[in-house]
């Protein structure tokens, strides 16, 4: 038999789903123990940082998945800390190539649009300048053909006084922002990002009320998932969980 790997040579996701493969649990009964989705559980054994939650969300998973499969938390939280740092270096430095091809191409363009442009005038006003011949005088109107224009001028005249009776439909949103609106029924805390900003938190009591507004979107950690209302631009949101669970919401 191949022996396995020294679990401090692994990455945090390898290492994790060799802890959880130890101890016989399937992903989708470690997603109903944790009450995290199969697919962000997924998304940390295959280290895919493009399907990760919030950075203040994923923490709390890595930490709680590691004590489920009995893995060492500190170590877990080390290496994620490591991968994610070269992740951040890798993607910045990709997306600098992008920004300097984007530029250069751009510019390339530039140029030879001014470039055609430039041809295109001097091929334009060479012939007009050297073949320039007098233009004709306009011939006089007949007297009865000043009289049709001049009255089509007073009409359009009086046409164009007329005031603009266009209204304006009715209804129209005076704002593009979106509404989130809290009532604590139960004592709780609650965690809110709006619009990747930083993170801001709240303890509730019951009769608490709460409202912000977004440009884009909201993401939600709530301490006791039966212990809030949600209402999103006025309609509520349905909160699945029981008494004392942390559960988390995106919106929209």
């Amino acid at each position: 038999m191949t022996p396995s790997p020294d679990h401090h040579t692994l990455s945090y996701g390898r290492y994790l789903r060799q802890c959880r493969l130890q101890r016989g649990l399937r992903i989708e009964d470690l997603s109903r123990e944790l009450k995290i989705t199969k697919e962000t559980l997924t998304a940390i054994e295959d280290e895919a940082y493009a399907r990760f939650p919030d950075t203040v969300f994923i923490k709390g998973f890595l930490k709680a998945f590691a004590k489920s499969v009995g893995a060492d938390i500190d170590q877990v939280m080390q290496s994620y800390t490591h991968e994610m740092r070269l992740f951040r270096h890798s993607a910045a430095a990709e997306a600098t190539i992008e920004t300097e091809n984007r530029m250069f191409w751009r510019k390339l363009m530039l140029s030879f649009g001014a470039l055609i442009l430039l041809i295109g005038l001097t091929l334009f006003l060479i012939p007009a300048n050297e073949g320039e011949t007098p233009g004709r005088q306009p011939l006089p109107m007949k007297k009865e053909n000043r009289g049709q224009v001049q009255a089509q001028s007073e009409g359009s005249d009086r046409t164009g006084a007329q005031p603009d009776t266009t209204v304006a439909p009715v209804g129209a949103p005076v704002s593009g922002k979106q509404l989130l609106e809290m009532a604590a029924v139960e004592e709780t805390w609650v965690k809110i990002i709006i619009d990747n900003q930083k993170p801001k938190e709240y303890s509730l009591q019951p009769g608490d009320r709460l409202a912000l507004e977004a440009a884009d979107r909201f993401n939600i950690l709530i301490g006791n998932a039966t212990g809030l209302s949600l209402f999103f631009n006025r309609q509520p949101v349905a909160v699945n969980g029981e008494k004392g669970q942390v559960v988390a919401v995106e919106l929209p």
